[in-house]
């Protein structure tokens, strides 16, 4: 009995062993994680991040601060990887996110609760040129009082040419400035900006009128500048990117399609909306956006203006014309959107009209896409003679006399015969193998303990079945009883015998 239980036990050690493996491998089959290219770089420079979805579908939003990320910042993935790239700001550190939003298994279709992960990449400043010393001047007599600090050029020219020390190096104009043919103001005169980036490649050993100065080189030719009107500091460029970066409106569809460079869009709203949720963002964090128009609305037409002001200054409108109408209105748009052998079926919403879907090598895509008025027709565009790379697919739904549109559109990303390949021959993971290895030897022991068990337990019968001729066939006391009831029927039998003489 307890040979018995110990195998039971063992049994159950190894079941729960092989359980926690099986886990353990669908877990790592289905890891999410994010992976920059680099973790050092140099402002201005880009690098890549990666998203790692073997084994999951479903979309990611990715944000990011001192970093501009080029493509989608929200994008569907099917059990694959995904790049995108990235530009740094200023120096310091650039953080980027990816938060999976309903994304389940691939295989099983099990939605997978997935926190967001970060990833951070120092970014180091810009080496700037070394700055020269400046070349000490010779004292001036007691009896020559200096002349005091200017912005503008000395009024006294000097007789005779002063020396001038060879010298390279970047400076930067402190205002606007005049640069001289000599070191004369009575010299011809180009004028220059504020931050204007020049090369000094001489400076005057010698102060002529009170000043030191330098020999420039601006566009080829040689010019002049008292040196108090030059900084080696770079002054900060400002952005002058006034470009939205998105427009939504709450619970309502504009047309055309958001794109940066489109500043016109209208739309239509029922009777009873009388504000609108306008939300906007400018492509430069430094950049401000008002909205102005978006409340209040009266029947007819309304005018929101969105107005981004960039970092110089520099400012774009951009406008929705708002058709405010009398009585029910019934928003026009796709009730159903079905793609072959794609899962957007599964994320279509009526009222969100952008997508994002992986394909296959294909050369059009079978759409099946139906209105939520019978009356209303629909228009696929651009779903055959599909390219390598991204695709764009435009679903027109008009309404019966035109008066009304919605437009839907779906990015398809055809993954290319090279690409496809590479991942049909991709080597498997060698956690895979090193588990799959753990899992054989596990079932190896299981079998062993079994026979083992089996063969021991019939060893110790044969053993007790050898040794039962040596045992005594019955205890002492119960041999007497037994001999004493032998006597007793012997007794009995030949009285009966007797018995049966007499009566004969």
């Amino acid at each position: 009995m307890k040979l018995y239980k110990k195998m039971k036990f063992i049994v159950m050690i190894v079941i729960i062993l092989t359980c926690t493996l099986l886990i353990q491998c669908h877990v790592e089959a289905t890891n999410f994680s994010v992976k920059p290219s680099t973790t050092s770089v140099t402002e201005g420079e880009t690098f890549t991040v990666t998203i790692n979805g073997i084994g999951l579908t479903g979309k990611y939003n990715i944000t990011g601060s001192n970093v501009t990320i080029s493509g989608n910042t929200s994008t569907w993935i099917e059990n694959t990887n995904y790049t995108f790239t990235c530009t740094t700001k200023t120096a310091g550190t650039a953080t980027i996110t990816v938060t999976p939003e309903a994304v389940a298994d691939s295989t099983t279709g099990v939605d997978q609760n997935l926190a967001s992960q970060s990833v951070s990449v120092t970014v180091k400043a810009k080496e700037q040129p070394p700055v020269q010393p400046e070349v000490p001047t010779t004292p001036e007599s007691p009896t020559t009082p200096e002349k005091p600090t200017s912005p503008e050029q000395p009024t006294t020219p000097t007789a005779t040419e002063p020396k001038f020390t060879s010298v390279n190096r970047t400076m930067y104009a402190t205002g606007d400035i005049n640069l001289r043919s000599s070191w004369s103001t009575s010299s011809s005169a180009t004028k220059v900006t504020k931050g204007t980036e020049l090369t000094i490649t001489g400076t005057s050993s010698d102060k002529v009128n009170g000043y030191v100065w330098y020999r420039v080189n601006y566009n080829g030719a040689t010019k002049y500048v008292a040196s108090n009107l030059l900084t080696s500091t770079k002054p900060e460029e400002k952005s002058n990117n006034a470009n939205l970066k998105s427009l939504t409106v709450t619970g309502e569809e504009f047309l055309p399609v958001f794109d940066k460079e489109t500043t016109s869009y209208t739309m239509k709203v029922a009777e009873e909306v009388t504000k609108l949720e306008v939300k906007a963002e400018a492509e430069d964090e430094k950049a401000t956006v008002t909205i102005k128009g978006n409340d209040e609305l009266k029947e007819g037409e309304n005018t929101v203006t969105i107005t981004v002001t960039a970092e110089d200054g520099t400012t774009k409108n951009y406008e929705i014309k708002v058709t405010k109408l009398v009585g029910e209105v019934t928003k026009l748009g796709l009730q159903t959107l079905t793609i072959k052998d794609t899962s957007i079926e599964r994320m279509f919403k009526s009222d969100v009209y952008v997508y994002e879907i992986e394909i296959n090598d294909v050369e059009s895509l079978e759409i099946e896409a139906i209105a939520n008025d019978e009356t209303a027709t629909v228009e696929i565009i651009g779903n055959e003679d599909l390219k390598e790379g991204e695709n764009i697919i435009t679903i027109i739904v008009s309404a019966k006399e035109g008066k009304e549109k919605a437009t839907y559109q779906i990015k398809a990303n055809k993954i290319a015969k090279e690409v496809k390949k590479a991942e049909e021959t991709k080597p498997i993971d060698h956690k895979i193998y090193f588990y799959g290895g753990i899992g054989a030897l596990i079932l190896v022991a299981l079998i062993i303990v079994i026979v083992y068990t089996i063969r021991h337990r019939n060893q110790e019968e044969y053993e007790y079945t050898d040794n039962v001729d040596e045992l005594p066939e019955e205890l002492p006391e119960r041999q007497e009883k037994k001999e004493s009831k032998i006597d007793y029927f012997l007794d009995e039998k030949e009285e009966n015998k007797n018995r049966k003489g007499k009566h004969f």
